[in-house]
């Protein structure tokens, strides 16, 4: 139960950045996508 409390809590820590990496990998996608 705790060490479960910790992952949770370590990945609500690294979410911020995983979420903004995938916007920066929507950006390059979808960006090239448009254009033609």
């Amino acid at each position: 139960m705790l060490t479960n409390s910790v992952i949770k809590h370590n990945f609500d820590l690294q979410h911020p950045s995983v979420l903004h990496l995938s916007q920066q990998l929507d950006l390059l996608i979808i960006k090239p996508m448009e254009i033609f």
